[in-house]
């Protein structure tokens, strides 16, 4: 019997097969989970002993460290290694195919955790080649809506007698006083009964057409300003800091490991004079 391949088959089966050995499929692009990690506090987690366990339902498990800082309002990037599905066998132990179950569990020393986000039902596993942003929030949530018991206690002790419970306080609301929301506060790390702690983007001077801005920075956040000619679309708008003077660098956002306020200034963007800015901390 006489066999011929075309070129292009031929190519693809290049791989020499040993005795006894069975062909490998390639394994699908990996999918990437990334986001955020806070304590019941709402401060991002800066120790550096922690680590993110993902976990399947049928016991896989995966793992990645949490870095202070890792990236733009992240501090955790879990690599999934995803299987093509061509098979019965997984190409390796660990390899896991798309929109199987899992939840993910947060391990600080020798305490492990299972975040608000994760407490109910095992959420599904996205295709090959996506990222999926998924914040967690260590603690305890008896209302269901995002915000830990022990950060909405802090709140009820410091109401004066405004809120008898912490079922009244919603992540939606707005402490008496305050423009911004209880999950907003949350987020900034400011105190919803103090109005005047709110996270606010100050015009502090404007000269040659390079606006000078200030922040009061908290710890662990990143902050990013946009702007708009128009009150309607808004783009990112790259920075410097205005103290550096050894440097001309623009940044695209700013982190902190302490309290501090901060002073930007914005270059001209573009020939517009008239710019409106916000700014947006994670």
């Amino acid at each position: 019997m006489r066999l011929s391949f075309k070129w292009g088959l031929a190519i693809g089966l290049g791989a020499l097969l040993l005795p006894g050995e069975c062909p490998a499929f390639p394994p699908a692009p990996d999918n990437v989970i990334y986001g955020l990690v806070r304590d019941e506090w709402g401060d991002p987690i800066l120790t550096t002993n922690a680590v993110v366990i993902l976990e399947t339902a049928s016991g896989v498990t995966l793992s990645a460290a949490i870095i202070p800082l890792l990236g733009d309002g992240i501090n955790y990037r879990l690599t999934v290694p995803m299987d093509a599905g061509i098979t019965a066998d997984l190409y390796k132990p660990t390899a896991l195919r798309a929109t199987v179950p899992f939840r993910i569990k947060v391990r600080a020393g020798q305490t492990t955790s299972l975040p608000i986000q994760m407490q109910g039902d095992y959420v599904q596993l996205g295709q090959p080649a996506q990222k999926t942003r998924l914040d967690l929030t260590l603690g305890e949530d008896s209302v269901g809506d995002g915000l830990p018991d022990a950060w909405r206690r802090m709140i009820l002790a410091m109401s004066n007698g405004i809120y008898t419970n912490i079922n009244q306080i919603h992540a939606d609301d707005r402490f008496p006083g305050n423009p911004h929301t209880f999950r907003e506060c949350y987020i900034a790390g400011t105190y919803p009964w103090d109005a005047s702690d709110g996270f606010a983007l100050a015009i502090i001077d404007n000269q040659q057409s390079v606006s000078v801005l200030q922040f009061a920075a908290i710890q662990g956040r990143t902050y990013t300003v946009v702007g708009s000619p128009d009150l309607k679309q808004w783009n990112p708008v790259a920075f410097r800091i205005a103290s550096d003077t050894h440097t001309n660098a623009l940044m695209s956002s700013y982190s902190t490991n302490t309290y501090q306020y901060i002073r930007i200034e914005v270059p001209p963007q573009n020939g517009i004079t008239n710019l409106f800015f916000r700014g947006i901390t994670q």
